[in-house]
């Protein structure tokens, strides 16, 4: 009885043991932890939603590309929502989260537009080698619609990253016309990135990537090695994904990627997004439900644009067209924002683009365009910009309190000019 007593002892302190030393590991070594892929399950909790019947337009952009806009119809407004590159609108209307910005907008009586344009993973194009200046004819082109359809002379718009700087350099080349005000999430004129990604940018990874190792896109949402079907892939899908040698060498490697600690997670997906744009939440803003479902937000950019994005616009700190010239001059900023107020809105943690790259836009906007105005006379100018403190990068549109922290500031820029532009100027006249 001693014996076995001794022995269930020893077992017992053994299993312990075992567990502290897991339980030490994976709080002090995180990078060790199982990674946790888009094939795994996830409880997923979905918010209804009560919007207006949804109408869809197809749109063509003068360089051929076929793009799309889903209309909510409203009584004010209109805005048009651009999102950002490897995800798609999605990131505004989404229901893993209680309020998005789309519903948020629909709540206050504006008629929103949703765009998915070329980037947007939603569509075939998303994997269409395209210049990332591209962005700027689907812009122009669901303009020109939404002017159609409302009969209104000009728009709003909300654009959330290279939604934003597509935006921009449309506007300032003079292709993007019937903007009547912007509100910028995180990156306007001068995509100035951070030091991580400025390393990232020298050490020459996107040529690596699609010259090296022949790769034509580069895909966010990282598959479970282990053979399984899909049932959360990208865009919804049930396939079967096939994981090359390379994907598991990148999964494996990304574990190791340096990170604030309080940042570390096991979700491949979101290692993915870290390494290709830096870190574009902080985690503490993001609901779990939200994070453990990020195959339905995120998915792969092609290497066209990654190029033209990070060698080209990033490393330059500007935005040039197609022939390769800077449109971001004085006379192209008093030509295209003279009478359009803009809100830069900016996450003061942003780890992809640096908080100073809207300061930089805030002051020439205001140095070019309104030289007597200056920052003792914030209030009174068209030219605003709210840091958000806390806040990364994406969680400005995504985050879980966002409708808290972030929204109120858009909807005050839209409401103030609610008069000016859209169907409020209609009336005026």
């Amino acid at each position: 009885a001693d014996t076995t007593s001794v022995a269930d002892n020893l077992k017992a302190i053994t299993e312990f043991s075992v567990s502290t030393i897991n339980a030490k590991v994976k709080s002090y070594l995180p990078f060790l932890n199982e990674l946790q892929y888009a094939e795994d399950s996830q409880k997923r909790k979905g918010f209804p939603r009560q919007r207006p019947t949804p109408q869809v337009f197809e749109v063509v952009s003068s360089d051929g590309f076929n793009t799309q806009l889903t209309r909510y119809k409203g009584t004010k407004g209109p805005v048009l929502l651009l999102h950002g590159v490897a995800v798609s609108s999605k990131i505004f209307s989404t229901d893993l989260i209680p309020h998005n910005l789309c519903d948020y907008l629909l709540a206050n009586d504006y008629d929103v537009w949703l765009s998915d344009w070329r980037a947007s993973i939603l569509l075939e194009t998303s994997r269409r080698q395209s210049p990332v200046y591209g962005g700027a004819f689907d812009h122009a082109a669901a303009i020109k619609i939404i002017l159609k359809e409302t009969g209104v002379k000009n728009v709003q718009v909300v654009a959330h990253c290279v939604g934003s700087l597509t935006l921009w350099a449309g506007m300032l080349n003079g292709d993007i016309e019937g903007v009547g005000s912007v509100v910028s999430s995180q990156i306007a004129s001068r995509p100035m990135v951070s030091i991580a990604n400025k390393i990232k940018q020298n050490l020459q990874l996107a040529p690596f990537f699609e010259k090296v190792l022949r790769q034509d896109h580069f895909d966010i949402v990282a598959h479970s090695p282990s053979p399984s079907t899909s049932e959360h892939g990208s865009g919804g899908d049930k396939t079967a994904h096939k994981v090359s040698l390379l994907d598991r060498a990148v999964d494996n490697a990304l574990r190791f990627m340096p990170m604030p600690s309080q940042e570390y997670c096991n979700n491949a997906i979101c290692h993915r997004a870290s390494f290709c744009f830096g870190l574009i939440w902080e985690h503490d803003k993001l609901s779990k439900n939200f994070h453990d479902n990020l195959n339905e937000i995120m998915g792969s950019i092609n290497m066209e644009t990654l190029q033209g994005l990070v060698n080209v616009w990033s490393k330059k700190q500007t935005l040039t067209n197609l022939e390769g010239k800077d449109v971001v001059t004085p006379e192209n900023l008093k030509k295209a924002f003279e009478n359009v107020p803009v809100l830069l809105i900016h996450g003061a943690k942003n780890q992809a683009f640096t908080p100073e790259s809207t300061i930089r836009t805030l002051n020439e906007l205001r140095s070019n365009i309104l030289p007597w105005t200056n920052m003792a006379s914030d209030s009174k100018s068209i030219y605003r910009r709210k840091e958000i403190p806390g806040y990364g990068h994406l969680d400005c549109i995504t985050g879980d309190k966002a409708y808290k922290d972030v929204y109120p500031f858009i909807l005050e820029h839209l409401e103030t000019y609610s008069k000016t532009t859209g169907y409020g100027a209609a009336i005026e006249e």
